[in-house]
């Protein structure tokens, strides 16, 4: 078997141990048949793992190289917020296709990315709306100011940053509390703090109701339909609880990401600092969750279970990025829906299932995303009337 024969993505999907057998045998087959076959995989190889350049005079590639080029350094800047093996993953996606010409004269569709999306569709943006306890909605946005004073607590719009504070009081009595409701729709997100001192990073699609001020004798309660990062203020007296449906968390001081849309079968809570404890109305059970640690949680049944995982693959998004490790497809379309307001169509079905590992810079347009992707040559993107089609 001659060496442009083997098909790269079988390299780049033996990399992220996503081979079928009969593909292995393949794989196997190429590379015991040329010693330079193996030579070839061997350095793609140390790529992934070190981010070792290959050797460009060899291959005779400057012009593809000065092409991809600055693909390749937005990725390696990132690398450093990586645990080592997905730093290397996170270039190999543009390694794949700078492989591809450099070895097997692979050329992507002749029709640019750009010209087949028709349009620029930028990120999301910083926008939400408040609705008060009286039925009044407000727009929040970078540019909006808004000032007001409730139950002696002052509440300021600071760019992207609803912020509650108020003064400490030990007892009030016949407390009423009153309450606030923070939507952040498809495209937008939205930071908020609490006014016990809690901070919230709410992603797009979130709704999330709030007291204005907690009950100094009672537990501090809220309630989150959506995904948001929580850094919760440490009171030994009032426990902090959030209700996403029928789960419950509750923590005393604590960080963790809770993910609960209404459109998925589960509830992701993923803990990166402290303990929190799980229980649900549909069983009896009660979780406790240690760092590192993540719980799925069935609506549909009651079931849960939990699995250690890398934190930072579940809450980056709060730092404008997205890690992907081995994850599907269609899953990754359905994260870029939310964010990028925009449809995407599977022509295919068996698209869905492709897996990819990387990162990506979410502050950038789709096309940059989308660019990266197409790099695998395992897809194509284009417009029409309903949004993206994978094709």
């Amino acid at each position: 078997m001659k060496q442009r024969e083997i098909d790269i993505s079988l390299i780049w999907r033996k990399l992220n141990d996503s081979l079928t057998n009969e593909e292995e045998m393949l794989l196997e087959s190429w590379l015991q048949s040329n010693p330079q076959h193996k030579d070839y995989f061997k350095r793609a190889k140390a790529y992934y793992k070190d981010g070792e350049v290959l050797n460009e005079k060899e291959f005779n590639v400057q012009q593809m190289w000065n092409q991809f080029e600055p693909l390749l350094k937005s990725q390696k800047r990132k690398i450093p917020y990586l645990w080592p093996k997905i730093a290397g993953a996170a270039s190999l996606l543009i390694l794949c296709v700078v492989s591809a010409y450099m070895v097997l004269n692979i050329k992507p569709s002749d029709v640019p990315l750009s010209k087949r999306l028709n349009k620029e569709i930028p990120p999301g943006i910083s926008m939400a709306k408040l609705t008060l306890d009286d039925g009044k909605t407000i727009s929040l946005n970078n540019n909006e100011e808004f000032v007001a004073s409730i139950q002696n607590t002052e509440i300021k719009n600071d760019r992207s940053k609803l912020i509650y504070s108020g003064k400490d009081v030990k007892s009030m009595t016949d407390f009423k509390p009153k309450y606030h409701i923070l939507n952040i729709e498809r495209g937008h997100k939205y930071d908020l703090v609490l006014e016990d001192g809690t901070k919230v990073w709410l992603n797009s699609e979130t709704k999330m109701r709030y007291p204005v001020k907690f009950d100094p004798n009672g537990d501090r309660i809220v309630e989150i339909i959506g995904e948001a990062y929580l850094m919760v203020a440490k009171d030994a007296n009032r426990p902090f609880k959030v209700k996403t449906g029928d789960q419950i968390i509750e923590v005393l001081g604590t960080e963790f990401n809770i993910c609960a849309y209404e459109d998925e079968l589960n509830i992701h809570t993923t803990l990166a600092e402290g303990r929190i404890k799980i229980s649900n109305q549909l069983n009896e059970n009660v979780y406790e969750m240690e760092p590192g640690y993540q719980l799925n949680f069935s609506k549909e049944t009651g079931d849960a279970y939990k699995a250690k995982v890398n934190v930072e693959e579940y809450i980056s998004w709060r730092n404008d990025l997205y890690l992907f490790k081995s994850k599907r497809l269609e899953d990754i379309m359905k994260t870029l829906t939310r964010w990028y307001d925009i449809e995407f169509i599977f022509e295919n079905e068996k698209y869905k299932d492709i897996r990819f590992t990387g990162e990506f810079d979410r502050s950038k347009n789709l096309e940059n995303i989308l660019e990266i992707l197409e790099h695998t040559n395992e897809m194509r993107f284009k417009s029409d009337y309903e949004g993206i089609v994978i094709y």
